[in-house]
């Protein structure tokens, strides 16, 4: 018995040690500030299961000539880039995207199947790259606001500065 523990608690050690060693590569983005794209640079390991992006977003009160948001609300038109390099999908499905601001959690507003929007959704596998907009209807105008991703799975995400601060 004790030399089946002994032979356990070896391996376990083992394991531990394993898990704990680094391969010592980095990841490397490096920035264009030129026209407001960050880029990805090449250096950044294909084995990182990672998901690159950036949002902006802008206020509206009215979403073509049909959606006009009610007196206190206002249209968010949320803009989200993304760059996967992980092996997980992100899906563009605007149901997983939700806006919070002001201490409030939003889901898309029907809007963001407006043909003024454009919007498609897209599963963005390894490799992809996208651009997509969600539209949001938010009480007042938010002074802070975050998007989220909620799926079931998903990957790291890391954002990026894609869009250019003004």
């Amino acid at each position: 018995m004790k030399k089946h523990l002994i032979i356990f608690m070896v391996l376990a050690v083992l394991f531990a040690a394993g898990c704990a060693e680094s391969s010592g590569e980095e990841t490397n983005i490096s920035s264009e500030k030129s026209s407001g794209v960050q880029e990805v640079a090449q250096e950044v390991p294909a084995s990182i299961d990672v998901c690159y992006w950036d949002w902006q977003y802008a206020m509206t009160p009215s979403i073509g000539q049909y959606y006009i948001a009610p007196a206190g609300y206002n249209y968010v038109i949320a803009t989200v880039y993304l760059k996967n390099n992980a092996n997980v999908q992100v899906s563009t499905n605007p149901y997983f995207w939700k806006f919070t601001a002001d201490g409030l959690q939003y889901d898309a507003d029907v809007s963001t199947f407006s043909d003024v929007i454009n919007h498609q959704n897209i599963e963005v596998g390894k490799g992809g790259e996208i651009e997509t907009t969600i539209v949001y209807l938010v009480k007042g105008s938010p002074v802070e606001a975050e998007i989220g991703y909620y799926n079931y799975q998903y990957p790291l995400f890391e954002r990026i500065e894609h869009y250019q601060v003004q």
